[in-house]
């Protein structure tokens, strides 16, 4: 992933969702997607200004095929117009 920083109070004007899956330390996925666009807001918080608090109450499905046996990390990330993290996850998965 390219490099960014987090710090609190930034604008959300526009909003990209990077992911990227491993599986058994080999890249499977690689994913980028706009969340939000000043023409086009799929989300109740885009267009959201500096210092503001963000919600979001909603149903999120990850529909999860069977997983096979393995070790699997995927890192999720929500970066703004200016690069600036807004948010980071990382998610491990160790199926025996």
């Amino acid at each position: 992933m390219s490099s960014s920083s987090f710090t609190e109070g930034q604008d959300i004007k526009n909003l990209y969702l990077t992911i990227e899956g491993f599986a058994n330390g080999k890249p499977v996925i690689q994913f980028h997607y706009t969340l939000c666009d000043p023409s086009f807001e799929r989300l109740s918080f885009c267009g959201k200004k500096r210092g503001e608090l963000i919600y979001y109450e909603g149903a999120v499905k990850i529909p999860l095929p069977i997983i096979p046996r393995g070790h699997f990390d995927i890192t999720l990330l929500l970066l703004n117009q200016n690069h600036f993290g807004i948010v980071c996850a990382n998610v491990t998965i160790i199926k025996t």
